[in-house]
Formats: C-alpha cells, sequence, structure tokens
C-alpha cells in the first residue's frame, strides 16, 4: 500500500487525519512496529499504548492495535493519557510504548510517538521501510489486549519528586481545557496543599456569527466560579461579553485579542 514518506519524521510520525494517516496506515504502522520489535528482539511480546484527547486518536488507536497484536504482539492499554505518562509507562515496565498524538499541532492533525524500552525512541523511517518492503513476522497467534490503570501510580511517580514540607498553602487558577491534562492534574492537586480557587477555560472562536451560541453551550454546566478566556477574530467579540454573562454570570470574564487583554 502506499503511504505518504513525508509523515515518517526523525523521531515520530504526523500527518492529516484521514488523509494521510487513517485507519488503514495505522493498522500498517502498528503491524511494523510489532515487526521491527521482533527484528531486534525488544521486549518482543508486550507494549504500551496511550492516546490523546483528540477525536481521531482513539480511532487510529483502535487500528494500530489490531496491526500490532496481528504479529503477536500483547497491548497495555492505557486509554486516555499524558504523553509524559507514556513515557513513566515505557520506563516503569521497561516496554516499548507508543502514544497516538500530534502534539501542538491543529486539531485535524495526529501521528505516533514510538519508544523502544524504557523510553529509547528510534527513527521513525525504520518502519516505512518495513512497510514497503511488506515484512512481516511469523507469530501464529494474535497478541491479546489488557486495559491498565496506570494512574495511581503516576501520581506517586510525581509526587515523589516533590517535598512536601517545602509547599505552602495557596490558592490557584488551573486551565482545565485538556481533558487528558486536567484529569491527571487534578489527581495531583489533591494531595498537595493548595486550594483550586478558579477553573481557567480557554476558547478559540472562528468568527462565525453564531459563535456566542457555542461559547454558551459550553460555559453554562461550568462551575460558577471560573475564568473565561475568549480569542478570536474582532468580530466574534461584538457582544460576546454580554452573552457570556448571561449564560454564566457569577464567572469572571477575561477576553483577548491577540493574546492581549482588552476591555468590554
Amino acid at each position: 500500500m502506499f503511504i505518504n514518506p513525508s509523515i515518517f519524521r526523525a523521531y515520530d510520525i504526523r500527518g492529516i487525519y484521514p488523509s494521510d494517516l487513517n485507519e488503514e496506515t495505522a493498522h500498517e504502522i502498528g503491524r511494523a512496529f510489532a515487526v521491527y520489535l521482533k527484528e531486534n528482539n525488544i521486549a518482543s511480546s508486550k507494549m504500551v499504548v496511550g492516546h490523546d484527547s483528540r477525536a481521531s486518536s482513539p480511532i487510529l488507536k483502535e487500528s494500530f492495535i489490531e496491526g500490532a497484536v496481528s504479529e503477536g504482539i500483547n497491548i497495555l492499554d492505557i486509554g486516555l493519557a499524558t504523553v509524559d505518562m507514556v513515557y513513566f509507562a515505557s520506563g516503569h515496565f521497561n516496554l516499548p510504548a507508543v502514544m497516538i498524538t500530534a502534539s501542538h499541532n491543529s486539531k485535524e492533525w495526529n501521528g505516533f510517538k514510538l519508544m523502544k524500552s524504557a523510553v529509547d525512541f528510534f527513527p521513525a523511517k525504520d518502519l516505512e521501510i518495513i512497510i514497503n518492503e511488506e515484512k512481516s513476522g511469523v507469530s501464529r497467534e494474535k497478541g491479546k489486549v489488557i486495559a491498565e490503570d496506570i494512574k495511581d501510580e503516576y501520581v506517586k511517580h510525581v509526587l515523589g519528586a516533590v517535598d512536601m514540607e517545602k509547599i505552602r498553602p495557596m490558592k490557584i487558577a488551573v486551565d482545565m481545557k485538556s481533558d487528558a491534562v486536567g484529569k491527571i492534574f487534578k489527581s495531583v492537586l489533591e494531595k498537595l496543599p493548595v486550594e483550586i480557587n478558579a477553573e481557567v477555560y480557554s476558547i478559540r472562536l472562528s468568527g462565525h456569527s453564531d459563535s456566542w451560541k457555542m461559547v454558551r453551550e459550553f460555559i453554562e454546566p461550568l462551575n460558577p466560579k471560573c475564568v473565561v478566556t475568549v480569542h478570536g477574530a474582532p468580530d466574534a467579540h461584538i457582544g460576546m461579553g454580554e452573552h457570556i454573562r448571561n449564560a454564566l454570570p457569577k464567572a469572571e470574564i477575561a477576553r483577548a485579542l491577540n493574546n492581549e487583554p482588552i476591555e468590554f
């Protein structure tokens, strides 16, 4: 099969979903990574897989896993995770690992961060060679998928780097926009002498005339004790303050244009 060679980068794979990366390419990448691990005798029976909160990530993860297990590799599926949680799992279990993410790229992008045991990265172009040569392993049995919750172990690991006695009580504001980071960050904060005094939600507008409706639907369920920062085109800001105040009257509202605070 043809796969756009530009998706294979020095130490990861990235492309647009679904034109460059889709279910078929994810399956082949998973299969090729399993073949690579077996050819090089790298923890050849098991790998860790996690994914970020992009809409396409669970889809790509499922196809990647199908490709990997077809070559006899067992999967520890840690589910929705941050990149550092996958790094931790690779080191903690001394296993190869894969994170489905495109990091800071916009939502239409996705990709794979792949590593050998103990967070040892390798050239992603090696997989391109395996795919193009249609190499396959000799496994006669499919691998198994095991769901693994590593949250408690990861939180313990993070807190192990903290001297609790040196942290003074404080009130903080937390940006909860990211599902994966927000959930694990709250679990860490619950163990620290801090009080979440406000939750910060950043909203980026397209400038569409119905943008305010989207904002209202987003913020109405939120805790009134939050800060909402709105980014977008100038015409998207017209009347926005009034709409947000009506939807969430107790919130402290901040608006921004080109990352500069403005009054309204």
